[in-house]
Order: C-alpha cells, then sequence, then structure tokens
C-alpha cells in the first residue's frame, strides 16, 4: 500500500491480492475527532440541498402560504412552539427543514407537505 498526500486529501493505492496487476485508487480523506485523524473513504458524498434551486423554490413556497394565512413569523413559532427566529432562518435559509419539520411546518400552516413537494418536483 502507498499513500500520497495532496493538500487534506489522500490516495492510497491497493494491490489487489487476487493476481491482478492494476492497483486500484481509491480517495480517501482525514477527519478531525478530537485531536484524532481517521481516514474516511470519498464514496457516494451527496451534494448539500440548503442553496439549491429546489430548496430555495420550497422555502419561498412556506413563505407565501404563510403569509396568505395572514400568519407572522412570531404567531407561526407559537403554532409550532418554537422561536419565531427559527421561522426566519428558514425563509432566509439558513437553517435547513427536516423531513419531520417540514411536516409540522405544514401542518401549522394548514397546507398539505405534498403541495410543497410538487413545487419543486413538477420544475425538475
Amino acid at each position: 500500500m502507498r499513500i500520497s498526500e495532496l493538500g487534506s486529501s489522500v490516495t492510497i493505492l491497493v494491490q489487489t491480492i487476487d493476481l491482478d496487476t492494476r492497483p486500484t485508487v481509491i480517495p480517501f480523506s482525514f477527519v478531525p475527532v478530537l485531536g484524532t485523524y481517521y481516514i474516511v473513504p470519498n464514496i457516494g458524498t451527496m451534494k448539500k440541498t440548503l442553496h439549491s434551486p429546489e430548496y430555495q423554490k420550497l422555502t419561498e413556497w412556506l413563505k407565501l402560504q404563510r403569509e396568505a394565512k395572514g400568519m407572522s413569523m412570531r404567531e407561526l413559532g407559537e403554532k409550532l412552539e418554537i422561536s419565531h427566529s427559527f421561522i426566519g432562518k428558514v425563509e432566509q435559509r439558513e437553517r435547513k427543514l427536516d423531513v419531520i419539520e417540514y411536516i409540522a411546518y405544514c401542518k401549522a400552516l394548514g397546507v398539505s407537505p405534498l403541495d410543497g413537494l410538487s413545487q419543486i418536483s413538477t420544475n425538475h
């Protein structure tokens, strides 16, 4: 096994045991955890969605629904039993909703979560 370092990424060449002469290249990264570094493979990482066009459409739809109901951020926050600043962070795309939060958000607005999802799936 040979390790070559390129910045914060590492490439490891692994010679297979089954007499195959071609080396397999596996990209790895060092991940710091409490002062110790672990080597983890860079395989299958998903693209972050906080600033994606689809998430932007979804948060704009949520804001339009809130405004159409005549609700302030504070009123929606009270309904969800959370701070109004959370609502602002979601609408400004500083905070991402997980699936359970999204469903609760929609229920508090009195709208179907499927309606919001259709907003992003029809144009995608």
